[in-house]
């Protein structure tokens, strides 16, 4: 064993992970990831003013889900709320997370309620994983991606933990975002991993939601 290598499991957990962080920047510099970050994020955010537009005109003419989210959290059971938060967060992330933040509040052990929030809502993107996994494995779906985003794959397989964990942490759909990582084909142990930082968002909002911070 090298000393270098005697020197890293000598480390704490913390700043093994703060190395590992460090080590990951470097090569999002020095490959490219930052840069390819940046050009598909204009791209993404197009598409999302466009889903944007879309959800409005959805919620003001066809059915107000301001109304419907006020409805479910004071007329229905702690159970049909967090079950509304996981179909949520399996399909499209119609319901911010932050809706779910605050009634939260309401609870006698608040941060408690946010950490089952958290659970459903990263368990909700790794079934949007699988799902784009199992889609991928369809032939018509399979050759479309192929043909059509191939070189956007091969970057999302390159650069797809930095994606997940900006996914993750703001407001881009995180479901969305699940799926199209199990389309690219990243690990599920990696999505995993990185996805855990869905953890982060819930605490941080709740802690300025709930006046802590």
């Amino acid at each position: 064993m090298s000393s270098t290598d005697q020197v890293y499991l000598k480390m704490s957990p913390i700043k093994k992970f703060w190395n590992r962080q460090i080590t990951l920047h470097r090569y999002f510099r020095i490959s490219g990831g930052y840069k390819f970050m940046g050009k598909n994020l204009l791209r993404l955010l197009l598409f999302l003013a466009v889903f944007a537009a879309a959800a409005w005109l959805l919620n003001k003419y066809v059915f107000n889900f301001s109304d419907f989210s006020e409805e479910i959290t004071e007329k229905y059971s702690t159970w049909a709320v967090i079950s509304w938060l996981f179909a949520s967060e399996v399909i499209v992330g119609v319901l911010p997370p932050e809706a779910f933040i605050v009634w939260a509040k309401s609870f006698p052990q608040p941060y408690l309620m946010v950490g089952i929030l958290a659970t459903v809502s990263y368990a909700g993107g790794l079934i949007s994983f699988i799902i784009g996994t199992r889609l991928y494995r369809l032939p018509r779906i399979h050759d479309w991606v192929d043909q059509k985003f191939s070189l956007q794959i091969k970057q999302i397989k390159k650069y797809g933990g930095l994606l997940i964990a900006i996914a993750a942490l703001t407001p881009l759909p995180y479901p969305l975002i699940s799926m199209i990582a199990g389309l690219a084909g990243i690990r599920m142990s990696l999505f995993a991993r990185v996805a855990l930082i869905r953890y982060v968002r819930f605490f941080i909002w709740a802690g300025v939601l709930f006046g802590t911070f």
